[in-house]
Order: C-alpha cells, then structure tokens, then sequence
C-alpha cells in the first residue's frame, strides 16, 4: 500500500487529474445505475440520459483532438453521424436480418461496425486534410460534417412500383435492396412515439390510418411524357429530381401504368406567385395551351 502512494504521489500533475476524472466518471455511472435499479428516477431523466451519455462521448472525443492534438476538427458530427448510421444498421441487420437474439452481441458488434466506420471515414479525410493546419482545417472538416449532413437527408422511404412495400432510396428503389413491411414501419413508429412520452412522463395513444398511396411513375410512360414535352417545348425545363408524392391519383395504378406530371403554371408577371392553400394563390391560364398540346403529343406518343 506505501508503495502504491508513493507511486501515485509521483506521478505528473495531469496524470492524477485524469485518474481522477475516471474514477469520478466511474462513480458516477454507479450511482446512475443503483438509483435507476431502484426506481429513484423518472422517465424524463432516464430518457435523457442517453442524449447526455452521446453529448459526454463526443466531447471527450473533440478533446482527444482539439485538446491533446491541437487540431481545430469541427467535424465531429459528421464522424458521429458515420458511426451511429453504421451501427444501427448492424444493429437492425442483425436482429432483424440474422435474428441474433443475445442483445449484448448484438450491442457489442454494432459498436465495433461504427467505430471501424467511423475510423475509415477519419483515415480517408485525414490523408489529405491532415496536410493543413488552423482555419483551413477547421473549414474543409466543417465541409465534411456538412456534406454527411446532406447525403443523409437525400435518403427518403418511398413505395415500391407494384409493391405493398418501402423501400428505403437515395434517388431510385434499385440503389437499397432492403425493404421495410408496412407493419414493421408501424411498430418502428410505435416505439419510437413510446419512448419519447415515457422519457418526458406522458401518456400517449397512436390511431394509424392508411392515406393516399405514394405515386410511383411508370417507366416507359415517363419517357414517352418526356419525349412528347420535348416535342411541344423543345427549349422547355424537364426536372430529373425525384419527387416522392402521395395522392389519390395513386389508385389507378391498380388499372394499369401510371405516370403523374406537372405543368408550371408560376408567372410572377401576372401574380401566380403564391403558394398552394393560400388565399391569393392563382395560376397562370396562358400554360393551359401548352398542357393540352402536351397531352395531345403524349396520347400520340402512346398509340404510335
């Protein structure tokens, strides 16, 4: 025991403060569980503390970089987001795909693809990022954090053509072969609706009605279209965008093909300008023509 304290009083000043903080961290996390084992704390404050354990992680993270390192990173976010995306699709593949049931694999092994993730992502930026240094660091990792923020949300779910099925996209159903049941999307939203009124305490009830089905353009009517525009309005805009839509224009589908297309009726000129529900929205009468000559040309591009 003498030997231990005067090992311990030798050490650096920094290193006693980091054994510190462990123990104070470890402590900590005891006191969490036994109050939470005995029912001490309520839902809110159970509820958050995973935000809060997220939050710690990343902060010792940004540290082990800004603090130790003396790099200006400021995409940790982007890094983070890497690394939660990858692992909770692990996470899912494994306990839906595979059917792992042991919980703690499953956590242990989604943990090990997100950091193994996330440790890519960093070596593919750092080769070339490492080389500046300050402001200019700083920038191109915020650019980084940005763009993963972006990729992100161009992921949308939309409906399969023929199908009764989502299929998760990031422009057509063929880039994600996983597909997600209509019912497993409704105990998905059931538990996420559950965990959040738990963690704040309220009572909650969730009355799911089927709507309008998503409109899904047949391919070779959306070319024929395209082809019958180009004829009317050869210098005419043709958006390639893909444009997830639900309306009950979607029921014909059960007939045969479809193919749902817009004409733009907007001139400020003449004040059609205003967006859809509002009380001076108009359109512009003078696109009509156009319309009707485009749908002349695509019922010609049909029949011939």
């Amino acid at each position: 025991m003498a030997k231990l304290t005067t090992k311990f009083k030798s050490l650096k000043k920094t290193t006693k403060v980091d054994f510190a903080t462990y123990l104070g961290v470890i402590a900590v996390f005891i006191v969490v569980t036994v109050l939470q084992n005995g029912g001490m704390l309520n839902r809110k404050t159970i509820g958050l503390l995973v935000p809060i354990c997220c939050y710690m992680s990343m902060a010792v993270s940004l540290n082990l970089t800004v603090g130790i390192l003396g790099e200006l990173s400021l995409g940790h976010a982007g890094f983070m987001s890497v690394g939660a995306f990858s692992g909770i699709v692990m996470a899912m593949w494994l306990s839906k795909g595979v059917g792992l049931a042991n919980e703690t694999v499953c956590l242990l092994l989604a943990i090990l693809t997100g950091g193994v993730a996330a440790g890519i992502a960093g070596v593919l930026i750092g080769i070339p990022v490492l080389r500046l240094r300050g402001d200019y660091l700083a920038i191109v990792t915020l650019a980084f954090g940005e763009i993963i923020r972006n990729v992100l949300n161009c992921l949308y779910i939309s409906m399969g053509p023929g199908t009764e099925k989502f299929v998760a996209s990031a422009t057509d159903p063929n880039v994600f072969t996983k597909t997600l049941a209509l019912d497993r999307v409704h105990a998905q939203l059931d538990r996420m609706i559950r965990s959040c009124c738990e963690g704040y305490g309220c009572a909650w009830e969730m009355d799911m009605r089927p709507a309008c089905k998503v409109v899904w353009n047949d391919a070779k009517l959306t070319e024929m279209a395209r082809r019958a525009a180009k004829r009317v309005s050869p210098d005419g805009a043709l958006p390639d965008a893909p444009c997830a839509l639900g309306d009950d224009f979607a029921d014909y589908r059960a007939l045969g093909p479809i193919c749902y297309a817009r004409v733009g009726v907007r001139n400020e000129a003449v004040g059609a300008c205003h967006p859809h529900h509002s009380d001076q929205f108009r359109i512009d009468e003078s696109a009509l023509p156009a319309a009707v000559a485009w749908m002349a040309a695509m019922a010609d591009e049909f029949f011939a």
